[in-house]
């Protein structure tokens, strides 16, 4: 049957055509995300293994950003976590990078997700609302608005009360973080009985010690 490439880059294309007629093609980082995406809307299966292949032994600061967005949106599982993988290992370098400033709010939130990032909360809340500054920006909506859904995965407990305490002022002169978050980092830090179930509450592994969190075991 024939197969109709409509709307899709000459380059793109060249390497479509490469593979259909010799089985392999040539990519790079700048094209191998577009190429995947006309791979899996023609049904090439061996070109999405060479692609998804190809971002696997590419992986590294500049490019692990833009490849777990697209393992996101082609679900593509093990390259999902390949790349949460190296960010895990080199959590301080990735979120100083472009790209990550570049990241979709689906793919923030699902780096924070992770227990294993090696960087301490309040640098990680530092990092969300630089994210959330640049895409204000890009889409002209306000930091609160832009943030919603990338804010909850902040661990506001792991926070001790004067910093808490700190980044609750400063929130009062320009609403980012929604209060009920601010609300339940003072209750835990009030009643110290964590929830093992609440990831909220689990220290990850770039968290400080801190005399406010020996009740989950990151004390001083």
């Amino acid at each position: 049957s024939a197969l109709i490439l409509s709307e899709i880059r000459p380059n793109i294309f060249i390497a479509v055509l490469e593979f259909i007629y010799t089985n392999c093609c040539s990519l790079s980082t700048h094209m191998v995300i577009d190429v995947m995406a006309a791979a899996i809307e023609y049904g090439l299966d061996g070109l999405i293994k060479l692609c998804v292949h190809f971002m696997r032994d590419s992986i590294d600061v500049s490019t692990v950003c833009e490849f777990l967005q697209a393992a996101l949106t082609y679900q593509q599982t093990t390259l999902q976590e390949e790349c949460l993988f190296f960010i895990e290992m080199n959590t301080e370098e990735v979120f100083v990078s472009t790209g990550l400033n570049e990241m979709s709010e689906d793919s923030l939130a699902f780096v924070l997700k992770s227990d294993k990032l090696k960087l301490d909360e309040l640098e990680i809340l530092e990092k969300v609302k630089e994210w959330a500054s640049v895409n204000a920006v890009v889409t002209g909506g306000t930091l609160g608005e832009v943030a919603s859904m990338v804010i909850q995965h902040v661990r506001f407990p792991l926070l001790d009360p004067d910093t808490l305490s700190d980044v609750e002022k400063e929130n009062e002169k320009k609403q980012f973080i929604p209060v009920y978050l601010i609300a339940a980092a003072w209750k835990f830090h009030a009643l110290k009985r964590p929830d093992p179930a609440d990831p909220q509450t689990r220290p990850r592994l770039g968290t400080l010690p801190r005399e406010s969190l020996r009740v989950v075991g990151r004390g001083p």
